[in-house]
């Protein structure tokens, strides 16, 4: 009986390193994910705010908004917008 006692003690501690080491892995994996699509939104939203300074720049030099739009890929709304 002591035996099975222990065995079944023993069982429920590898479940529940297993369950911690999971739980910790997965976390940061997620961290991980987070940090990444955070990057990515970030290089997004930079590049496109690159492209409007630079279509607000290129329009006070005199050039077209159909210019404009072909270098930047704004749309001739969003260029038009901006300015």
């Amino acid at each position: 009986y002591d035996r099975e006692q222990k065995y079944k003690q023993m069982y429920v501690d590898d479940l529940e390193k297993a369950t911690e080491k999971g739980w910790t892995e997965g976390m940061e994996k997620g961290i991980e994910k987070g940090i990444e699509k955070g990057k990515a939104e970030g290089r997004a939203e930079g590049i496109e705010e690159a492209n409007r300074d630079n279509a607000r720049k290129m329009k006070a030099l005199g050039a077209t908004t159909d210019f404009i739009s072909q270098v930047t890929g704004l749309s001739s709304e969003d260029i038009e917008a901006l300015l």
